[in-house]
């Protein structure tokens, strides 16, 4: 039978309209350290309107939450199942240790999903894991794209509009995906297409069908790229994402307070949409709709808020360098225009070629140095403001038609050139016909060079086409073209035993039972454990059993 008709899939019913609330997320929460700002911040604080920390304003997910934050996900989204079952995954997980599990796994398989993903990522209780997966449930179900006791800024309105696309959500692009321990045959995975060799297991989605598949480390949302939390997914033109990130393709995301903006007029800046009151100083709030603001680190701030916190200082007057002024910057000191200036005879610098002598600044008529008067390559002398071009290593100057390719005799003028020898330089087009093209990206090979059936790679190019760690010097196989260090052939492609979910090294015996594989010491009797490679044996109630043992 078809791996995807094996499955029975969650089937999921809305409970809008009949939800409890819970209070707002941040309760409990104040003090939170912030894994962005690390000790700049002094720990969570709610803010009188933003979703983000009134210290930092990082996000809440962007803080160090307790594993136990972030309430049920079916809370979160307002679903219940239509008809639960008496012990559901999360109940399998806390006995297995864990906070979700995919349902329908034994613990086996849970410990075979699991090995699959990033180390970091596993809900394990008490683990980084289980912090993971807390914040992703803030990020990824953000609770007033779900129900209205949550969406503080939702006018009446509006209200039509959000409960029409919590219908369309829950009608056509919500669902949990399952999981098959074992796949009878390969699939290749719609996150990175890659195939999943079969006794691997695959991720397959309601809304998708048997011809979608993924690995357990690719079921990741479209857009941010993060794995999908409790499998949780939504489906849109046959890419899956996150909660946050499929609502946004759908409505704009105000900026400020994180809500859709569902009608209404609203603001663009920044790449972002705002509602016209919540586009602020990211410090202090003033409304910036229709004034003058500076962007710094991607956020919006008002002129004063710039001057006094952010702008750099001139190491001359000591004042900040605002807006209205031109920031110089002169080894790894600040100026301001008027500030910059020789140290002899106070002239302005900006427009004019000086040096730092003893850490003053000094112009070049200070020094007595004065420019070259004969070009370097015809003898004659430059006419006054006639442009030059100049070689820093010999201190020579040319006529810009003078400075010419020692291979084409084309001029070079201002654009980029080699060095080939003493008095020699070679334009870029003859350097880079020198080279040899790598196979994999086309590009000229400028360094050392990987040849493998003799085809020349950068180094950087010849990598796994899974993980790109690099094959020189490694063990590594070709597939279907593509190369593949020895992990992830074995892991993607090479034959898995049945019994212990391991991969079947090169030269190791196994047994081929049903097009099932085994390593020979794990095809054993159901009771007694003996070996039934070469033996006779029979099947009962599933269970292989030796003569001995029938």
């Amino acid at each position: 039978m078809d791996d995807f008709k094996r499955l029975e899939f969650i089937q999921l019913q809305s409970t809008l309209g009949k939800e409890t609330f819970q209070g707002f997320e941040y309760e409990g929460l104040e003090g939170t350290a912030c894994l962005t700002c690390r000790d700049s911040c002094p720990g969570f604080s709610r803010h009188p309107w933003r979703r983000g920390c009134g210290n930092c304003r990082c996000g809440l997910w962007d803080h160090d939450l307790p594993q136990s934050a972030g309430f049920h996900p079916f809370d979160r989204i307002c679903v219940e199942e239509c008809m639960p079952p008496l012990s559901s995954e999360y109940d399998t997980a806390a006995s297995e240790g864990y906070l979700w599990v995919p349902r329908g796994l034994r613990t086996a398989g849970i410990a075979n999903f699991m090995d699959q993903l990033p180390p970091e990522k596993i809900p394990k209780k008490r683990s980084e894991g289980g912090k993971y997966r807390a914040r992703q449930l803030f990020y990824q179900l953000p609770r007033q794209d779900f129900s209205t006791k949550y969406a503080k800024f939702l006018k009446e309105e509006a209200k039509e509009s959000f409960f029409d696309m919590n219908e369309d959500r829950n009608g056509s692009a919500q669902g949990i995906a399952a999981v098959r321990g074992i796949l009878s045959m390969s699939k290749q995975c719609n996150g990175c297409n890659a195939y999943i060799s079969s006794g691997e297991s695959g991720v397959f989605t309601e809304r998708g069908g048997d011809k979608r598949c993924w690995h357990p480390q690719c079921f990741a949302c479209n857009f941010c790229g993060e794995l999908l939390v409790d499998h949780i997914y939504f489906y849109k033109h046959g890419s899956i994402y996150c909660g946050r990130h499929y609502s946004e393709l759908i409505k704009p995301r105000c900026g400020g307070c994180d809500e859709l903006i569902y009608i209404g007029e609203f603001t663009k800046a920044l790449e972002k949409s705002w509602h016209i009151e919540h586009f602020a100083c990211h410090n202090c709030d003033v409304p910036l709709t229709g004034k003058k603001y500076i962007v710094n680190k991607h956020h919006p701030f008002c002129q004063r808020c710039f001057t006094e916190n952010i702008a750099n200082k001139c190491c001359v007057c000591k004042k900040p360098i605002g807006p209205e002024s031109r920031d110089l910057f002169v080894k790894d000191k600040h100026y301001h225009k008027e500030c910059l200036v020789c140290s002899k005879c106070n002239s302005q610098l900006e427009s004019q070629t000086f040096v730092c002598v003893n850490n003053e600044l000094v112009c070049n008529l200070c020094r007595g140095v004065e420019p070259p008067k004969v070009c370097a390559g015809c003898d004659r002398e430059f006419m006054p403001d006639e442009k030059k071009i100049g070689v820093k290593e010999n201190n020579e100057y040319y006529h810009e038609l003078c400075f010419l390719c020692s291979k084409c005799n084309n001029p070079i003028g201002t654009q980029t050139f080699v060095r080939t020898g003493p008095g020699t330089q070679t334009c870029n087009n003859c350097y880079q016909s020198r080279l040899q093209d790598c196979f994999k990206c086309g590009m000229a090979i400028k360094g050392n060079v990987v040849k493998f059936e003799n085809l020349p790679y950068h180094p950087e190019c010849f990598i796994c086409e899974q993980c790109n760690t690099p094959l020189s010097g490694t063990q590594f196989y070709r597939h279907n073209e593509n190369l593949y260090c020895e992990q992830c052939y074995l892991r993607y492609f090479g034959k898995r035993c049945s019994s212990c979910y391991k991969a079947i090294r090169g030269n190791t015996k196994f047994i081929d039972y049903n097009g099932e594989y085994h390593h020979d010491e794990c095809f054993v009797c159901g009771k007694c454990d003996k070996k039934l490679a070469g033996a006779k044996f029979i099947i009962r109630n599933d269970l292989r059993l030796c003569t001995s043992c029938k």
